[in-house]
């Protein structure tokens, strides 16, 4: 507990304080996908960086995407399931984790949650020192293009979104002051 020195008796008010191993930052990555895009499944929509800074590695466990979406002459609501992958960028055939918008859902009150990502004990692993690269793909059939197309934007809202462990806590929130993130601007 951090504070003064206090000889007495009553409590002497501090802040609690937490040791990690590491520590990670989230960021949009540069070549994330912004502007003129044609609706369909299978659609890149989002890429963030995620840095470990520290001397050990660190593991993302679970990452919730907000929706920020203006229909134009697209959907108010979804007329079908629309399924979204969570991807490293060095292996898009294999999906670390998988949500949806469901059929009936305003995509623009929606949010992707993505639980259990990887298949590690912690999650899924950024070494020490490196970045990793994680693609959202999926399926933006709900918007429609023309002279009032839909836009469409993803975000991480806050810190409480991306969840991660240093393998000895395993839901970390805090540390990552680079919250929001927002996607590029999707128009259609």
């Amino acid at each position: 507990i951090s504070g003064e020195a206090s000889s007495a008796i009553s409590p002497v008010l501090g802040n609690a304080m937490y040791t990690y191993k590491t520590k990670v930052n989230v960021s949009l990555a540069s070549d994330s996908p912004e502007g003129d895009k044609i609706a369909g499944a299978g659609k890149h929509v989002m890429y963030i960086d995620v840095t470990n800074n520290g001397s050990y590695d660190a593991y993302a466990t679970s990452v919730a995407f907000a929706i920020s979406y203006e229909a134009g002459t697209g959907e108010a609501t979804s007329s079908a399931t629309r399924t979204y992958d969570l991807y490293d960028k060095v292996d898009l055939g294999s999906s670390l984790a998988t949500s949806s918008i469901d059929e009936g859902e305003n995509p623009a009150t929606t949010t992707l949650t993505f639980e259990n990502i990887g298949d590690g004990t912690y999650g899924y692993a950024i070494p020490a020192g490196t970045t990793k690269t994680f693609y959202l793909v999926g399926d933006t059939g709900f918007c429609s293009s023309g002279t009032n197309g839909s836009r469409l934007q993803f975000y991480i809202n806050a810190s409480a979104d991306f969840i991660w462990s240093d393998a000895m806590t395993p839901s970390i929130t805090d540390l990552n002051k680079t919250f929001p993130v927002y996607g590029g601007s999707l128009t259609y």
